[in-house]
């Protein structure tokens, strides 16, 4: 059987874009934790995951805004312990509509009733949930 030349370089660039894809998903995967989604309010996402450090003493709670709004969003994320507030925040400035912020950060000490703050700020309003720290699922 023989296949005509345009079949073959048809071929060939699905074989390319296969490779290429593989290629390209593969250190975006590998490069930082795995963010799930915690809340969605005014068109923005807070997506965030946590992992045991320090040899089990402490927690990373890692966090990252989506901006899928038309307008700037920003975030707030708050530590609380027994319905304290610890003074461990992590605030996410405002984002131009469309962006995502970088992963940052927050490392408490275990122990307790923890919960977490997830805010998320529109321009002029404001607001979130407190859920319980054991519900964000691990990085």
């Amino acid at each position: 059987m023989t296949t005509s030349r345009s079949s073959r370089t048809l071929l060939a660039s699905a074989v390319a874009a296969t490779v290429l894809a593989g290629a390209l998903s593969a250190p975006a995967e590998a490069a930082g934790p795995r963010l799930r989604p915690v809340v969605t309010k005014y068109a923005a996402t807070v997506a965030a995951c946590k992992t045991v450090v320090d040899g089990g003493d402490r927690v990373r709670l890692s966090v990252r805004l989506d901006n899928n709004s038309n307008g700037q969003r920003s975030s707030t994320t708050a530590i609380l312990r027994d319905g304290e507030p610890t003074g461990k925040r992590l605030d996410i400035p405002y984002l131009r509509p469309g962006t995502s912020s970088k992963v940052r950060s927050i490392t408490f000490d275990r122990g307790g009733r923890v919960t977490v703050y997830f805010g998320i700020n529109a321009e002029q309003y404001g607001g979130g949930p407190t859920i319980a720290l054991s519900t964000v699922r691990a990085c």
